[in-house]
């Protein structure tokens, strides 16, 4: 999995740059991991988090972010964060 160091890319740029260095191939597969696990409840979702050496604040804000560029057509080719 290609996690990177916590931290937002300077400069920002497209909508497929990762988030706090966790990229959308990375959130994909964590999200997967945590779903076939039964990973649930804030708990268990923070030790799961930590068990893969990410930071669990930074995580937060991936989930956020990562959830509204894919809400918003931006997963891929699309804004790089929601426009309304």
């Amino acid at each position: 999995m290609d996690v990177e160091p916590a931290g937002e890319r300077p400069g920002g740029g497209s909508g497929r740059d990762p988030v706090c260095g966790v990229s959308l191939d990375s959130y994909a597969a964590l999200t997967d991991e945590m779903a076939r696990l039964g990973v649930v409840g804030p708990a268990a979702i923070d030790k799961f988090i930590e068990e893969r050496g990410l930071d669990v604040e930074s995580w937060s804000i991936v989930v956020r972010r990562w959830t509204a560029r894919i809400a918003h057509g931006g997963g891929a080719d699309g804004p790089a964060e929601p426009t309304s």
